[in-house]
């Protein structure tokens, strides 16, 4: 989450500094490659490891973007518990 919200504040800045220096250009491309990395990492690199189902929607939930929620105990998909070792 944290990825892809750092692509966005450099794809913002490099944009708003494009007209005055086009030397930004790459700026703004390494800004995408890091929102895009973001992306892709909420959307296949967050697996449940029992089942295999994506967590990237769970993590990433509005009211704790920053942060894990103490209330996501187990797999929405399996039902595997988190805090278990099995």
């Amino acid at each position: 989450m944290l990825l892809g919200l750092a692509g966005w504040v450099i794809v913002a800045l490099a944009l708003a500094q494009i007209k005055a220096d086009p030397a930004v250009v790459p700026l703004l491309v390494g800004g995408v490659l890091v929102l895009v990395t973001g992306i892709l990492t909420l959307v296949f690199g967050l697996r449940c490891p029992k089942c295999g189902g994506n967590l990237g929607h769970v993590l990433a939930w509005p009211p704790c973007p920053f942060r894990i929620s103490a209330r996501i105990q187990r797999c929405s998909f399996c039902g595997a518990d988190f805090d278990s070792v099995a």
